[in-house]
C-alpha cells in the first residue's frame, strides 16, 4: 500500500485507502464484500439472506434496482447476470440461486403505450415498462457517483437518466429479437405518456 501505519491511522477515514488498494487489485466482475466500500454506499451485512425468503414487495424493489443499475440485463450477453449476482451478495447480502430466471421468463409479448402497439417484444422490455416509474425514481434518488460505478461510465446528476436510456438502448441492440425496436422511443413514450 506504500503508506505508513501512523499516516493511515491518523486519516479522517483510515479504511478508505485500504478499500482503494484492494479495489485496485480486483479483476473484472470482482468486488469486495467484507469491507465498508468507503464511498458512502451501504456495507454488506454479515447476515446472508436467501431470495426466496423475501416478500413480493422486497423482490420487486430489488428487481427494479437491478434494472436501474445493470443495463446489460437488456442484452443477450452470456454473462449479463454476473455483476448483478455479485451486487446482490456484496451490497444487498442476498443469495439468489436462480438470478437469471428473474428476468428471462416469458418469451415475447405486445406492449401498448398510448395509441401505439409494439409487437413481439421480448418480455424483459414489458417488465421494464411496467416498472419504469419506480426505476426512474431509483435513478433520480441514486447519486451520480454511485451510478457511474454501476454503469462503468461517467455520469452526472443532470445526465444520469439520459445516460441510462442510452445504455439500455445500446444493450437492447444486442438482442436479435429486439433490433427492430426503437428502445429509446419506447422508454421515452412510456415516460411522457
Amino acid at each position: 500500500m506504500k503508506i505508513s501505519y501512523d499516516t493511515l491511522r491518523t486519516k479522517p477515514n483510515p479504511i478508505k485507502p485500504v478499500v482503494e488498494y484492494y479495489k485496485s487489485k480486483l479483476k473484472q466482475g470482482e468486488d469486495i464484500w467484507w469491507l465498508d466500500h468507503g464511498d458512502n454506499t451501504q456495507a454488506s451485512s454479515l447476515i446472508i439472506k436467501i431470495w426466496n425468503n423475501f416478500n413480493t414487495n422486497e423482490k420487486k424493489e430489488l428487481k427494479e434496482k437491478a434494472m436501474a443499475f445493470f443495463p446489460e440485463l437488456f442484452s443477450n450477453s452470456s454473462d449479463k447476470f454476473g455483476r448483478l449476482a455479485i451486487w446482490l451478495v456484496t451490497r444487498e447480502s442476498v443469495v439468489c440461486p436462480n438470478v437469471r430466471d428473474l428476468f428471462t421468463a416469458g418469451g415475447k409479448t405486445d406492449i401498448t403505450i398510448g395509441r401505439k402497439t409494439y409487437k413481439s417484444v421480448p418480455r424483459i422490455f414489458a417488465t421494464l415498462i411496467h416498472h419504469l416509474p419506480s426505476i426512474v425514481g431509483i435513478i433520480i434518488q441514486t447519486p451520480a457517483i454511485e451510478l457511474s460505478e454501476h454503469w462503468q461510465i461517467k455520469t452526472s446528476e443532470k445526465m444520469k437518466l439520459t445516460n441510462w436510456i442510452e445504455l439500455v438502448t445500446k444493450e437492447a441492440m444486442k438482442i436479435p429479437d429486439a433490433r427492430h425496436l426503437d428502445t429509446k422511443e419506447i422508454i421515452e413514450r412510456a415516460l411522457h405518456g
